[in-house]
């Protein structure tokens, strides 16, 4: 009877690829798409960060930062409350996801909110804060999920890659933003960032 060794089947090449990044193969799959899926993710949120703060700083000034960043530590207090509270309600697979969706769905709300004079410079804070209250909620969706899907031991080596992923979405949101912002135009960045 002979036992075949999980990583045979891959060509030299990978095998190295593999090595290089100290993976197992068994946990290739695993490790890619998570950091797909945080790239993506940081990638939406690099882009509304940036186009939030430039209707920030355009409606309120600098001066009117440290405000966002008292509101921000507050929300994202209440929102590790709120998100170990729904841990004991919802299955983490769902919660998880509706985490997802939840991080977007106000974002597309809001910004046809900018639209609304009346209530359009309430709507750039709003906008402001919850971009960072997504930073907040894509750290503890990404951390339960790294949890769930990798031991211990795998963790040690496949979360170096996958945190990495927020360095690759900076550098393709810099050489994209420009683009957007052509294509776009700034209220609508929010928009394309949400997707």
């Amino acid at each position: 009877m002979e036992i075949k060794h999980q990583g045979s089947g891959l060509s030299k090449s990978a095998r190295g690829l593999l090595q290089l990044l100290h993976l197992r193969p068994e946990e290739s799959g695993r490790t890619l798409l998570m950091l797909a899926f945080y790239t993506a993710t940081c990638l939406g949120l690099t882009w509304s960060e940036a186009s939030t703060a430039a209707l920030f700083l355009d409606r309120y000034g600098a001066e009117s930062l440290p405000w966002i960043y008292i509101a921000s530590a507050v929300m994202g207090s209440l929102l590790g409350v709120l998100y170990s509270w729904l841990e004991k309600w919802l299955p983490l697979r769902r919660l998880i996801v509706a985490i997802a969706l939840l991080m977007a769905i106000p974002l597309f709300g809001l910004r046809f909110g900018l639209d609304i004079i009346y209530v359009a410079g309430l709507t750039v804070f709003l906008l402001r804060l919850w971009v960072e209250a997504c930073h907040v909620l894509n750290e503890m969706n990404t951390s339960i999920t790294a949890n769930q899907l990798f031991n211990i031991r795998e963790i040690k080596r496949t979360y170096p890659l996958v945190s990495s992923g927020i360095l690759m979405a900076d550098v393709i949101s810099g050489f994209s933003l420009p683009l957007l912002l052509v294509v776009f135009k700034l209220n609508n960045v929010v928009l394309v960032s949400s997707g």
